[in-house]
């Protein structure tokens, strides 16, 4: 049997990403507004690697409430992933 290193995130963690995300979320409605609806290409697969981000943490929750140890770290370190890949903790707009 494979052992897998520890690295889930915890709870705190999820909430705090996931709230990170919610507030990124919550802003592009008045960005499309402000620049007319003509979202550049860049930009909307930034915004689809977000929402699968905030799956990828959904994710997460389900596999530790099934105690799948390995579903966890997997999508922990996809996460991680995905955050630096978009910058997530850069992406937080001045509203």
């Amino acid at each position: 049997m494979v052992k897998i290193k520890s690295n889930v995130m915890t709870k705190k963690e999820i909430d705090k990403e996931l709230s990170k995300i919610y507030k990124e979320r919550k802003l592009w409605s008045a960005i499309n507004k402000q620049i007319h609806y003509k979202i550049p290409e860049k930009e909307t697969i930034r915004r689809h690697l977000i929402t699968f981000a905030q799956y990828t943490l959904y994710k997460i929750e389900d596999a530790k409430k099934e105690k799948n140890k390995m579903m966890a770290s997997f999508n922990s370190e996809l996460y991680g992933i995905i955050k630096e890949y978009v910058g997530l903790e850069k992406c937080q707009r001045q509203s």
